[in-house]
């Protein structure tokens, strides 16, 4: 495969946010379209700066970039004070419905 690299290194990582991202790049003279893979991490800009750098390559030199796939996502950390575990008991729920089957 051709991003076995990537994912070998994206899996080692394991640090969210880490994105990878594969994007084919085709122009108008060339009948093959070459493919580049971008790994990052720790960067929660990703998709804005993905569109804008696929945007300006393509206004600049006119060649066109198509994101194919891209593995990971939007990730927020749970901060401390938000964090408000409760546990609950069997009463908490209702047996009614299972009780009616």
């Amino acid at each position: 495969r051709k991003h076995n690299f990537l994912d070998r290194v994206r899996k080692e990582l394991a640090n969210d946010p880490l994105f990878r991202a594969e994007i084919v790049i085709a122009d108008n003279e060339s009948d093959s379209p070459m493919e580049m893979g971008i790994l990052t991490t720790d960067n929660r800009d990703f998709f804005p700066r993905l569109y804008n750098v696929t945007e300006k390559v393509h206004s600049r030199s006119g060649v066109g970039l198509r994101v194919r796939k891209v593995l990971g996502g939007r990730w927020e950390a749970q901060r401390e004070d938000d964090y408000n575990p409760r546990e609950y008991k069997l009463e908490d729920y209702d047996a009614r419905p299972g009780k009616e089957q």
